[in-house]
């Protein structure tokens, strides 16, 4: 197929970070353009599944689901956009 996927941004990264003890393992959104020919949709995916939050998203004929979301956050340091890498897994209906 002619798919195009870009990793566009993580506009939010609350996951509790490794060396801590948090209530809530938190969540983080991350935002990819899939281009089809000249159709481009924004999906935003999330970390931490919940009804108002899903993990995956469709677009068009091809379901998005956010595997992984690396580095994972430790207390001590401050992750830099261009650090971020996302795993995704891309099924065409």
């Amino acid at each position: 197929d002619n798919l195009r996927v870009k990793f566009v941004a993580v506009p939010e990264d609350s996951r509790c970070p490794s060396d801590v003890n948090c209530v809530w393992a938190g969540n983080a959104v991350v935002t990819v353009e899939l281009t089809e020919g000249q159709c481009t949709t924004t999906l935003r995916l999330n970390t931490h599944q919940n009804p108002q939050s899903p993990e995956n998203a469709k677009a068009g004929p091809y379901r998005v689901k956010l595997v992984k979301l690396d580095p994972y956050p430790r207390s001590t340091q401050k992750i830099s956009a261009g650090d971020y890498t996302a795993t995704l897994v891309v099924i065409k209906d």
